[in-house]
């Protein structure tokens, strides 16, 4: 072999080792990029993942709370009826011991000419019975000649005047009560209406 092949063929070496380092830098390039791709997927996937994640902490947070208010405004809901009971659940039995205060009045007003033992005796029980109203918060409605109210006072009977400007209780069949500050019993009335007044009173008769 002489000197000028010897010279081709190192060129033909040369050249073949540089195109194999062409080649593995191009398939070393290739796997790098195959490898990016992948872990950048993979960080797609993961923060998809993360804001799935959060967002059902989130739903299940607002669950919570959403739970929380409903159980504190039961408990507040029941509390409030609770409180309401208690504070009215004497009505009934006020309602069926008021005829006994009535009754008691009446005897007074009876006895009122005879100051007599007896006479005392019911006027004791009657303020007697009268404390016990107020201590149980139940007070008497005022009426008499006092400004004529529908909603506290039941007129069963009416007439005109001339001395007066506007419906007014001149007269009380029986007295009216409130008690806790809700009405207990109205009061029934006689009410005396200005002479040729146009309001009109409706008269009311017990159930």
């Amino acid at each position: 072999m002489n000197g000028e092949d010897i010279n081709k063929s190192a060129n033909h070496s040369q050249e073949d080792e540089a195109q194999s380092d062409e080649k593995k830098k191009s398939s070393h390039s290739r796997h790098h990029s195959s490898k990016l791709s992948e872990l950048e997927k993979k960080c797609q996937q993961l923060e998809e993942s993360l804001r799935q994640t959060a967002q059902e902490r989130d739903e299940i947070r607002d669950r919570y709370l959403r739970s929380l208010a409903d159980i504190d405004n039961t408990r507040k809901r029941l509390l409030k009826d609770k409180e309401e009971y208690q504070k009215y659940a004497l009505s009934s039995f006020l309602l069926e011991i008021l005829p006994v205060y009535d009754n008691l009045e009446r005897a007074v007003n009876v006895s009122s000419d005879q100051e007599s033992a007896f006479s005392s005796g019911i006027k004791i029980i009657l303020k007697q019975f009268l404390d016990i109203l107020k201590k149980n918060k139940v007070v008497e409605i005022e009426a008499q000649d006092k400004p004529f109210n529908p909603e506290i006072h039941q007129a069963i009977a009416r007439e005109e005047r001339t001395d007066i400007d506007q419906p007014t209780v001149v007269e009380v069949y029986q007295k009216g009560f409130i008690f806790n500050d809700r009405l207990l019993r109205p009061a029934i009335v006689k009410v005396a209406l200005p002479a040729e007044h146009d309001t009109m009173i409706e008269e009311r008769k017990d159930d």
